[in-house]
């Protein structure tokens, strides 16, 4: 029983950090993508046993002395993302856009709403602000609306935009002139208000409704992953290492176990 309880610790301890370093590896994959939050894990206890000094073995009646507690391996719980905000990136681009504080941009998606941290966006073929994925961006009532962005007087496809200027408000400012809003949805709780969509990791799903966003948007930025690359490496050393140091108890309790069995056989 002892054999089989440590050889099942240094298994799950294997899958724990395995599994942890498949998610600093996808936060150092996009360490250069905009808006992206990463994504964390940590590893806990996965059942912990009271151990007890019983006195007469185990036909005792007695409960025994409690002595400590005994692990029967860890378990990766999670994952949760990192909401903090990442670096600012000037790039003097018209349709970059950052959220400084909290609020997401909202888009229309073939699958729905979703929401976003990446302001990178341009404009479509009919003028509309849209994201690098060509998702349309909505205004602040968050319906299936678009947020217009007309092309200058002559409306032909060569024309330049004109003088293009965003408050921090959010609103869209041409040649001095209203031309829509851009909406920012702010969150309380983003790890209990958000989860991630799986086709996209820059995009969350609503579970509660939006509340009013206290950030300011700025013209001209973005926002740069929340992933810092020191700490990730490092993490990813200490977590390969950990991983390891379990693969070589497992090694260790498997050769244990084949040599009982082998002397065992020969009494």
């Amino acid at each position: 029983m002892t054999l089989n309880r440590g050889m099942y610790a240094a298994a799950s301890a294997m899958n724990a950090n395995l599994y942890r370093q498949e998610l600093l590896s996808h936060n150092l994959a996009n360490l250069t993508t905009a808006g992206f939050k990463q994504i964390n894990t940590s590893l806990d206890d996965f059942v912990s046993l009271n151990i007890n000094n019983v006195e007469g073995g185990a036909k005792s009646a007695s409960p025994g002395q409690a002595v400590g507690k005994g692990g029967l391996g860890v378990i990766a719980t999670g994952p949760y993302t990192d909401f903090g905000e990442g670096s600012l990136r000037e790039t003097e681009q018209p349709f970059d856009f950052s959220i400084s504080g909290n609020g997401f941009f909202a888009v229309q998606t073939p699958d729905g709403v979703r929401y976003t941290r990446d302001g990178r966006f341009t404009r479509d073929l009919n003028g509309h602000l849209v994201t690098a994925d060509g998702f349309r961006v909505l205004d602040e009532k968050s319906e299936n609306a678009i947020v217009p962005v007309p092309y200058a007087v002559g409306g032909g496809m060569g024309d330049t935009v004109g003088n293009v200027t965003v408050t921090t408000e959010g609103r869209i400012i041409i040649n001095g002139k209203p031309a829509g809003m851009i909406g920012m949805f702010g969150f309380d709780n983003p790890n209990e208000d958000l989860v991630r969509d799986d086709n996209s990791p820059n995009l969350f799903i609503q579970k509660t409704e939006a509340v009013q966003a206290t950030g300011r948007l700025r013209q001209g930025y973005l926002e740069m992953a929340n992933v810092d690359p020191v700490s990730t490496f490092t993490a990813m050393t200490t977590t390969a290492r950990a991983y390891e140091a379990a693969q070589r108890v497992l090694q260790m309790q498997d050769q244990v176990a084949g040599r009982a069995v082998n002397d065992l056989g020969r009494v």
